[in-house]
């Protein structure tokens, strides 16, 4: 599809009914939000030891593929000490262990 006129178009019919999908069920979970703009798409957490049924809403209700090197975990409560950001290294190793390798920031 890249080169395609009608990408973008077809883009946004499909990312539009899956994001929408994907609140209602974060939501419904009590597990967190989403929010997007253009191309990125973020989730905030309620609490990052539920990041395992995050993935499991993500990956296979929504067929979502998350790709390292393009994903960034935001750190928005505490400070991504090296400490801290070995702990969430910990929690993703343990519980998803295909986003190990996602970046870890403030």
């Amino acid at each position: 599809m890249q080169g395609c006129h009608l990408s973008s178009v077809l883009f946004l019919l499909v990312i539009d009914s899956l994001l929408w999908e994907l609140s209602a069920a974060l939501i419904a979970m009590r597990l967190g939000r989403v929010f997007a703009c253009a191309n990125d798409i973020a989730i905030s957490l309620n609490n990052l030891r539920t990041i395992g049924k995050v993935y499991t809403v993500v990956y296979c209700g929504c067929f979502l593929l998350c790709r390292a090197l393009l994903c960034i975990i935001v750190l928005g409560s505490v400070c991504a000490l090296p400490i801290v950001c070995n702990n969430v290294r910990k929690l993703l190793h343990d519980h998803v262990h295909s986003w190990r390798g996602f970046s870890i920031c403030n």
